[in-house]
């Protein structure tokens, strides 16, 4: 969801046209409230997961995934959440230091819907809540990516706490409009689980295979250079923190660069562009 009551929602690409997908978007009018009759959130398996979400996301990739949700209406798959592990261990570790990482906090990762209801988004978070705390979590992070028209008003409405935004990163993307996250390199050099099959993607984009007794980082450098990769530099995103119990403590960086306290201030939420949106063809 992006301003205002338009709700952005991703429908499946055509597999035969290349480039990024366009956004379709619905209509949420704030005084109907979104009617959960004949919807339900439950967990599904990646290999039902990961076709929806690489089909519909911007990104056209699957990060680490942990848990993952499915919104079904009648029966038939129409979103998908995945909460998962970041790229490093302080994207948790820093607003949330009380928790344990990756059993106690995850990153909402992905919150694809295709069409729908408005305002489905806020209820579909609250169902996965539940699920959360039954699995131990106490906690997630998320973020909102102002490149694509997002602020973050769905965690708004989601009373999530504000931590500002991140910095300024770059972004890879291979040669099939696919980016290439950071934890799958990370997977890479430090070859954890899943560093063989990011190492045969690479090597089916021209990449030459890693040598025995090769540096896995070294290799990864210049199999970048061989694949001719696209880097592009993206604006930090809006981060969030979702407590899922009343007694997390999250904070943040003052100005210092010292650790406090943050708690819900609506008035700090970041606001839409009405440039953006009117450049997107979408009124507000």
């Amino acid at each position: 969801m992006t301003a205002s009551r338009w709700c952005q929602r991703w429908p499946e690409r055509d597999p035969s046209q290349p480039g990024q997908p366009m956004p379709a978007w619905s209509y949420a009018d704030p005084s109907e409230r979104f009617s959960p009759r004949g919807y339900e959130v439950q967990p599904i398996a990646e290999a039902v997961a990961k076709p929806f979400v690489t089909s519909r996301h911007y990104l056209r990739s699957y990060p680490a995934a942990v848990h993952q949700f499915g919104l079904f209406r009648h029966g038939e798959l129409i979103g998908v959440a995945v909460y998962g592990n970041p790229a490093q261990d302080k994207v948790l570790t820093n607003p949330l230091p009380d928790l344990e990482p990756y059993t106690q906090s995850l990153v909402l990762q992905r919150l694809v819907l295709g069409p729908t209801e408005g305002n489905a988004e806020t209820w579909t978070l609250g169902q996965c809540r539940a699920l959360l705390l039954d699995e131990g979590l106490h906690a997630v992070i998320t973020f909102a990516d102002p490149a694509w028209g997002h602020v973050g008003i769905i965690y708004q409405a989601f009373n999530c706490i504000y931590l500002g935004t991140s910095k300024t990163t770059t972004t890879i993307w291979l040669p099939d409009g696919t980016c290439l996250d950071e934890r799958t390199m990370q997977k890479i050099r430090a070859q954890e689980r899943g560093h063989a099959a990011a190492e045969r993607r690479l090597v089916s984009f021209g990449a030459r295979p890693m040598r025995a007794g090769e540096k896995p980082h070294e290799w990864l450098r210049q199999a970048l250079l061989d694949v001719k990769v696209t880097r592009r530099r993206t604006p930090g995103k809006h981060r969030y923190a979702m407590p899922l119990r009343k007694d997390v403590k999250v904070y943040k960086r003052d100005r210092n660069g010292r650790a406090v306290r943050a708690h819900r201030d609506p008035s700090r939420y970041p606001k839409p562009s009405p440039d953006l949106f009117a450049a997107m063809g979408v009124p507000l």
